[in-house]
C-alpha cells in the first residue's frame, strides 16, 4: 500500500536544492553543445571590437560608449562579461552558454531562498524553484548568448530582493542586509538597466501586502533605491535615443491605442505562456495578433486577471499570490509595447524575471491548498504525484527541445518558419545563414519566398544579388544590386559589389 505523506517528506534545504539544481543541470546541459545564432550574436559577440579585449582600458571604453548610448540598451557589465569570457576562451560558444547555464542555476538557488523566505515554508520553496529551473519560457534567456544580460540582471535582482527581505526583520533603518540589497540592485542596472529599474516598486508592493513592522519607516529607507531606479531610466532613455546598435522604434509607428492594445495582447501572452507552457519560439511576428479575435480574447483574460487581484486582495491567505501577480505585472510593463515597439509581439526572454511572479503565486496556492485539505487527499498521494511527475517531465521535454531550436541559425529560423510560415525576414536570415555555408541553392529558395512575401525587402534584394553572382550569373545579379540600391540609395555594399561587377 502507498503509504508516503508528500507533506511531510524530508524538508532539508540544502538536499532538496540540490537535487532542484542536479535535475535543472541535465535539462539544460544540452545547449553546451549549441554554436551561435546569426540573430544579434554578430553585432553584440563577434563582431564587436570591444568584446575582444579585455583590459581596463577596454573595461572603461564599454562604460563609455554605454553611457553614450551606442548600444541602445545600458548593460555596461554584460559586456565587460562577454569581455572577460572571450579573453578566457576566445569565440568558443561552449564557453558562454557555460556562463549562462551557471547563472540560470545560481538565480534557480536564490529563488528558492527567496520562496522559503517568503511564506517560511521549505516545500513552496521547493516548488517555486522546480518550476523556475525547468520551465520552458526560459529557454531563449539561457541558450542564446546574446540573452546574457537576462540572467545576469535577474541573478542579482533577486540577491537584492532576498536582502530586503532579510532586512525588514532588522530594527536600525540602515542595516547589512539593506546595503547589500542596494548594492546588488546597482549591479543589477548594470547588468541591464530596464530589468533592474523596477524593483523599488516591487519591494514597496512586497512592504504594503506583507505590512510589515515598521513599513512607513522601510518604505522611506527605499528612496535611495527609487533615486538610483531613475537614474537607469534615464539611462535606458538615453540608450534609446541615441543608440545605432539594435535599434527598435521608440514612441513611432503605432499610436496610443495602438500600443495599449499590443501591450495587453502580449501580457495576455506572457501569462498564457508561463501557466500553460505548450507552444514557444524565437520571435512572435506581430502580424500574426493584429487581428479581432485576439483582441477579444485580451480584453476578456485582462478582464479574468483584474478580477484576480481584487480577490486575491480581499483574501488574507492568499498575500503570496498576490504579491506574486503584482510582481509578474510590475516587472513586465518595461518590456511591453508603451515603450518600444518592434517586429515581434512577445520575447521569451522578457518574462526571465516576471516569469518569477507567476510561478511563486502558482506555487503558494498549490501547498497551501494541499496542506490544507491534507486530510481529503491523504488517500490520493500516488495521484498527485504522478501528476506532479508527468507536468515535471513535460516541462523538461519542452524545456529540452526549445533549447535544440537554439543550436543553430538553421535550427532557429526553420522553428519560426514553421511556426508562421509567412515571416519572411525568417527565411531572409536563414537564407544568409545557407550562404555562409555555401548552400546556394537552399539560400537562392528561401530568398525566392521571402521576396514573394515582400518584394521590396532590401537585405532580400541584396544577398540575391549575392547569390545569383556566386552562382555565376552576373548579369542577373547586377539588377538585384540595383533594386537594391533603387530601395536604399547608401547600402555600401551593394553598390561596391555593383562597381566590382561594372569594372
Amino acid at each position: 500500500m502507498f503509504k508516503m505523506n508528500i507533506l511531510t517528506i524530508d524538508q532539508n534545504p540544502k538536499k532538496l536544492i540540490t537535487w532542484i539544481l542536479i535535475l535543472t543541470f541535465i535539462v539544460c546541459c544540452p545547449m553546451l553543445f549549441n554554436g551561435f545564432v546569426n540573430y544579434d550574436d554578430p553585432v553584440i559577440l563577434l563582431d564587436n571590437p570591444v568584446v575582444q579585449n579585455f583590459s581596463l582600458e577596454s573595461t572603461l571604453d564599454i562604460f563609455h560608449k554605454h553611457f553614450e548610448g551606442h548600444y541602445s540598451r545600458f548593460a555596461p557589465l554584460t559586456f565587460i562579461l562577454y569581455s572577460f569570457i572571450h579573453h578566457c576562451a576566445g569565440f568558443k560558444a561552449s564557453a558562454f552558454h557555460l556562463v549562462s547555464l551557471l547563472l540560470h542555476l545560481a538565480a534557480t538557488a536564490v529563488v528558492f531562498a527567496l520562496a522559503q523566505n517568503l511564506t517560511k515554508n521549505v516545500k513552496t520553496g521547493t516548488l517555486c524553484a522546480l518550476l523556475f529551473g525547468i520551465h520552458p519560457v526560459h529557454a531563449e534567456t539561457i541558450a542564446w548568448t546574446a540573452a546574457l544580460s537576462y540572467p545576469l540582471s535577474t541573478l542579482f535582482f533577486f540577491l537584492s530582493l532576498l536582502g530586503f527581505i532579510k532586512s525588514l526583520d532588522r530594527q536600525s533603518a540602515i542595516n547589512r542586509p539593506l546595503c547589500l540589497s542596494f548594492g546588488a540592485f546597482i549591479l543589477s542596472g548594470l547588468a541591464f538597466a530596464p530589468v533592474a529599474l523596477t524593483l523599488p516598486f516591487a519591494l514597496t508592493g512586497l512592504c504594503l501586502i506583507y505590512k510589515t513592522p515598521g513599513t512607513t519607516r522601510k518604505i522611506i529607507s527605499l528612496i535611495p533605491f527609487y533615486l538610483v531606479s531613475a537614474a537607469l531610466l534615464g539611462l535606458s532613455f538615453l540608450a534609446a535615443k541615441h543608440g545605432d546598435l539594435i535599434t527598435n522604434p521608440y514612441f513611432s509607428n503605432y499610436s496610443l491605442g495602438e500600443r495599449f492594445l499590443l501591450s495587453g495582447t502580449a501580457l495576455r501572452l506572457y501569462i498564457t505562456q508561463i501557466i500553460l507552457p505548450y507552444q514557444f519560439g524565437p520571435v512572435y511576428p506581430i502580424g500574426y495578433y493584429m487581428n479581432s479575435a485576439h483582441l477579444l480574447w485580451t480584453l476578456l483574460g485582462l478582464c479574468f486577471f483584474t478580477i484576480l487581484l481584487f480577490a486575491l486582495r480581499k483574501s488574507a491567505m492568499s498575500k503570496h499570490a498576490l504579491f506574486g501577480l503584482t510582481f509578474f505585472v510590475f516587472t513586465i510593463i518595461p518590456f511591453l509595447h508603451f515603450y518600444s515597439t518592434s517586429d515581434s509581439i512577445t520575447q521569451d526572454r522578457y518574462t526571465y524575471l516576471a516569469s518569477f511572479g507567476i510561478i511563486f503565486s502558482i506555487s503558494s496556492l498549490i501547498i497551501g491548498w494541499l496542506e490544507r485539505r491534507a486530510d481529503i487527499f491523504e488517500k490520493r498521494q500516488a495521484l498527485i504525484l504522478i501528476t506532479g511527475t508527468l507536468i515535471v517531465l513535460y516541462c523538461a521535454t519542452v524545456q529540452v527541445t526549445q533549447i535544440l531550436i537554439w543550436n543553430n541559425s538553421r535550427t532557429m529560423w526553420s522553428a519560426v518558419i514553421q511556426q508562421f510560415p509567412r515571416a519572411y525576414p525568417a527565411y531572409v536570415s536563414r537564407a544568409r545563414h545557407y550562404l555562409e555555408q555555401f548552400q546556394f541553392d537552399k539560400a537562392d529558395k528561401d530568398l525566392t519566398e521571402a521576396l514573394s512575401l515582400e518584394p521590396d525587402n532590401i537585405e532580400a534584394l541584396f544577398l540575391k544579388g549575392l547569390v545569383l553572382e556566386a552562382g555565376g550569373h552576373p548579369q542577373t545579379a547586377r539588377r538585384f544590386y540595383e533594386a537594391t540600391l533603387a530601395a536604399d540609395p547608401e547600402h555600401p555594399e551593394a553598390r561596391a559589389r555593383l562597381n566590382q561587377l561594372t569594372e
